[in-house]
């Protein structure tokens, strides 16, 4: 961040150096300081520290080095009260922090007090109440860990196909999805002996003591507060509660009494002209235990719990769409902090915030299992901070319209993430119209079984955004990416995130690589994602590569840039192994081939070259390719043609469920061939689609192409091969005519 050679005078004072690597650099100039400042990162030179947190300076007056527990607020960098640098600076001249605050400000109870010296160490001086939305206490990891599952590894790199077919509604359904290894969190304890029991009714005409039906509370709180420390389970009588819920400190069951309705509860605000309506009120939950919510409605309210675990089950949030609260607003539908939670049977709908429309987890451990995320959405937010002669404003972006998980551990099970969007106002955008995550190398992510679709984005990631996630803590498995626009489905900034057995179809564009990424797919089925003005595939860096392992790539388009990969700014690597491509846009500059290593693979364009090994030009044998069905058809070319020593250890099902090695050999391309004398009483085809106008033509099962040009020969001539020579012809004479010829196609086809 700062590097100083000998003959310079620096001074950092009050400052927050947020580098992980790196932070300082200095000469050996004795006249050189740092003072009441935070470094992220390692130290070099030789530079006076005190009053710092550091992490490898052990010299110095009054630092606190530290290695791990800084107890900042990592989004904001702003201290937890009870941090360790709080009051734990020395004077300056400098009598205001970032935010234009006063300093000193003495926290009683912490670090030194009523001195005059009461400086916190870092850009900015906690307040004595703290930072609307930060914890009060030290962030600190939970030491609980979760058993991993086995690591997916893999001896070479592989090869991604492409899929032609028209309207697709590809649907396939896992029968033998992979063990539901996910539940890797022990579910609430059972009743203790010391239970009581109470009941609730908001028409009951007066206030009783709740320890029967015939003599209820009239309000939730009321019998939560009777219960005290004493674990409780209070059964709700369904109806309309008007009021805020606050479980603190205790061992509290919340479960609507369905003995003798079957209406579930709803929790609601103010009602005014008789009209049900929440005006902000929630349920909040601080540093308890085994708390659960079973049988709730909760519109225009939300669930907010700290330092806690339970459970939410059968449960709707919807319509918090209140924005006018200071931000940012984290959790539109539930905020989870420093918490263990499940979320089962419940549905998560039309909320709005600035981070985690629907859901947002931070230093947290959450299980989404048979839940309903769809159509929340994220805002940019705006925020200033003061000069010494006006405010400063700036947009800040808005992360996860469906769910935000920051270092956190998050298992998600046959769940739809549908519909959520990452918005962009004036100078902020949307990132992760899905799903944003920034992993945690030691907390564990899986997303299995689930459907991601409809999702969009302004920024990167239409479906989901992984920042610095590893094949040792991600994994998707057996879900449906579709139809998610504004940004290639997933954006990967850093790490080695694994996708076995997806289905990614209709998207805009399938990967965005940045910062050092490398995942593998394997399995998956890429099919028909188009796109107009960027690429199907950005890479973003040159230590970025991808690599795709026994997939299908199947016509993916780029009409404007016309190939699939694009290398923004550096070139990488990319890997196809055991894998079919077909009827795809060029997947690249023809002189940047070298780059693409394809083994054991099918494809339907001629090169060779040293990276070529083992790679034919044939027909796969698709059942119906352009019906849209992908199983291999007795006696396809595919069938044997991989490589055993390419699938990993741990792929035992191909992409539609069915068992993955039936031969001597593997065969290419996501989806194994099911004979009579293989063919499992569990599998089942899947595949369907809307019927067309486009008459189904059977591709001949032998490829005799005749143009020079790269048409798709799937045994039809259509609008795909006149927009091709089109553009071949514009690229040719160079003329706007034809350029303009290109477009006007392409519009035409879609107008058909």
């Amino acid at each position: 961040a700062i590097d100083s050679t000998a003959d310079s005078k620096t001074q950092v004072i009050q400052t927050t150096i947020a580098s992980d690597e790196f932070s300082l650099s200095f000469g050996a100039n004795p006249e050189s300081l740092v003072l009441n400042s935070i470094l992220f990162g390692e130290v070099e030179g030789g530079p006076n520290i005190n009053y710092s947190w550091v992490r490898n300076w052990p010299s110095g007056k009054g630092n606190i080095v530290d290695e791990y527990d800084l107890a900042l607020d990592r989004a904001t960098f702003r201290p937890l009260t009870s941090a360790s640098i709080v009051d734990a600076g020395t004077p300056t001249n400098i009598h205001t922090d970032l935010l234009n605050a006063p300093r000193p400000i003495d926290i009683p109870g912490i670090g030194q007090e009523m001195t005059g010296s009461e400086y916190d160490m870092g850009a900015f001086e906690a307040p004595v109440s703290g930072y609307p939305g930060i914890p009060v206490t030290p962030i600190k990891t939970p030491t609980k860990t979760r058993t991993p599952t086995p690591t997916f590894t893999q001896s070479n790199t592989p090869t991604c196909p492409p899929i032609v077919s028209y309207p697709a509604t590809f649907t396939p359904i896992p029968s033998a999805p992979e063990p539901k290894q996910a539940q890797f969190r022990s579910k609430p304890a059972n009743p203790k002996s010391n239970t009581i029991t109470l009941y609730v009714d908001s028409s009951f005409s007066a206030q009783g003591d709740g320890k029967n039906r015939r003599n209820l509370f009239t309000s939730i709180q009321s019998a939560i507060d009777s219960a005290g420390k004493t674990p409780a389970t209070i059964y709700i009588q369904p109806g309309t509660y008007q009021e805020d819920i606050l479980i603190d400190g205790q061992e509290i069951q919340l479960i609507a009494d369905t003995a003798s309705q079957k209406r579930k509860s709803i929790v609601d605000g103010k009602v005014p002209n008789n009209r049900v309506r929440l005006d902000g009120y929630s349920i909040e939950i601080r540093g308890s235990t085994d708390v659960k919510l079973s049988g709730f409605d909760i519109f225009r309210g939300r669930v907010k719990s700290s330092k806690s675990s339970g459970m939410i089950e059968d449960t709707t949030i919807a319509y918090n769409n209140r924005m006018d609260f200071p931000p940012p607003l984290r959790g539109g539908g539930i905020e989870i902090g420093q918490s263990e939670f499940e979320i089962r049977n419940s549905t998560i709908k039309g909320n709005w915030a600035s981070e985690g429309g629907g859901i947002y987890a931070r230093y947290s451990n959450v299980t989404i299992q048979d839940c309903k995320i769809e159509e929340n959405e994220v805002f940019p937010w705006l925020d200033r901070y003061e000069t010494d002669w006006d405010y400063v404003y700036f947009w800040v972006d808005a992360f996860g319209g469906g769910i935000y998980a920051l270092h956190s551990s998050l298992v998600v099970i046959d769940s739809e993430i549908n519909g959520n969007r990452a918005n962009a106002y004036e100078g902020g955008t949307g990132l992760g119209g899905g799903i944003w995550i920034y992993a945690d190398p030691n907390r564990e992510t899986r997303i299995i079984n689930s459907d991601i679709s409809g999702n969009s984005s302004w920024g990167e990631g239409s479906a989901c955004s992984l920042i610095s996630v590893h094949s040792d803590s991600f994994r998707m498995i057996h879900c449906i990416l579709s139809g998610n626009t504004g940004a290639q489905a997933v954006h990967i900034g850093g790490g080695n995130p694994v996708f076995q057995s997806c289905f990614f179809e209709g998207n805009e564009g399938v990967f965005s690589l940045e910062a050092s990424s490398k995942p593998t797919a394997a399995n998956c089925i890429l099919y028909r994602n188009i796109i107009n003005h960027s690429p199907v595939f950005r890479v973003d860096g040159g230590n970025d590569s991808l690599k795709f392992i026994n997939c299908s790539i199947l016509e993916n388009r780029s009409f404007r840039l016309r190939e699939a990969i694009q290398f923004e700014y550096e070139i990488a690597p990319f890997e196809f192994v055991n894998t079919i491509l077909w009827g795809n846009s060029p997947l690249i500059d023809p002189h940047l081939m070298d780059l693409l290593t394809f083994r054991d693979s099918i494809v339907d364009f001629d090169y060779q070259g040293s990276n070529f090994e083992r790679v034919y030009r044939e027909w796969p044998g698709f059942a119906d390719y352009c019906g849209g069905d992908f199983h291999l058809a007795e006696g396809a070319f595919a069938i044997d043609k991989g490589n055993l020593a390419y699938l990993p250890d741990d792929v035992l099902i191909d992409a539609v469920g069915g068992p993955r090695v039936l031969g001597p050999s593997v065969d290419i391309g996501a989806v194994e061939f099911q004979s009579v004398e293989y063919n499992t009483p569990t599998f089942t085809p899947t595949f369907t689609r809307t019927p067309t106008s486009t008459p189904t033509i059977t591709p001949t099962p032998t490829l005799t192409p005749t143009l020079p040009f790269h048409v798709v020969t799937d045994g039809r001539v259509d609008i795909h091969d006149l927009l091709l020579l089109l553009a071949e012809d514009a690229l040719k004479s160079g003329t706007d005519a034809t350029g303009s010829a290109f477009h006007f196609s392409l519009y035409w086809e879609r107008s058909q």
